[in-house]
């Protein structure tokens, strides 16, 4: 009896293994992990926020920091549906303020470190062919909304100061390929929303914010 019990559970098992699995749903997402990683310059004299220092910069020779550099934006991303993302996000933005021509004047540089999350509403696809635009395939793009803890650094002459502030990040973003692949290139605009309160002085807050305009790529796993 043991050894007919031990044939048919083997027969059970090689039957589970030789059966056919069922197709995925059509909703499913193909690849559903997504990274993103761009670059772009944010326009810091966009935001709402008190720009008085400036003229604190300018009475010491320095640039208003019109513009930060954004030198890196990365997120990971999992679609908990066909139509929408979450996942997290990191950014290393930058400010130069320029360098006075005093003696001994130096640089004055902002540090600004992002580390959040981000949803995405997705209206299109990373995996399905979309429309045609000069040659290259308009998959589709998101609607998003991002958020988290910016931890911004001040460096003047050896000497630094650091806070962390939160920030609010609505943004829209569109992606392209050519072919199937799984690499498209990625266009965003973000507008961030944060403020550092009496960064230079009691009521000169810094501006950290402002309209983010990037591009880079998107790799769906």
């Amino acid at each position: 009896m043991q050894k007919g019990l031990s044939i048919a559970v083997a027969a059970l098992a090689a039957a589970l293994a030789l059966a056919p699995r069922p197709a995925r749903a059509a909703s499913d997402t193909e690849h559903p992990l997504q990274i993103t990683a761009t670059q772009g310059f944010r326009i810091a004299a966009l935001t709402p926020f008190d720009h008085r220092y400036g003229d604190v910069l300018d009475a010491y020779g320095y640039s208003r920091m019109p513009v930060y550099y954004e030198l890196l934006s990365a997120e990971v991303a999992y679609a908990l549906k066909k139509w929408f993302e979450a996942g997290g996000h990191f950014a290393y933005v930058l400010g130069v303020a320029g360098a006075t021509d005093t003696p001994g004047g130096s640089g004055l540089l902002l540090h600004q470190v992002e580390l959040g999350g981000v949803v995405r509403f997705v209206l299109g696809s990373h995996d399905h062919i979309g429309f045609d635009i000069g040659g290259l395939e308009f998959r589709g793009g998101a609607l998003e909304i991002g958020g988290g803890l910016a931890v911004p650094t001040l460096s003047l002459r050896g000497a630094t100061q650091a806070t962390s502030v939160p920030y609010l990040s609505p943004g829209l973003s569109g992606w392209v390929s050519s072919g199937r692949g799984r690499i498209q290139a990625l266009f965003r605009l973000r507008y961030v929303i944060s403020n550092w309160p009496d960064a230079f002085a009691q009521g000169l807050d810094l501006p950290l914010g402002g309209l983010v305009v990037s591009a880079g790529i998107n790799i769906s796993l």
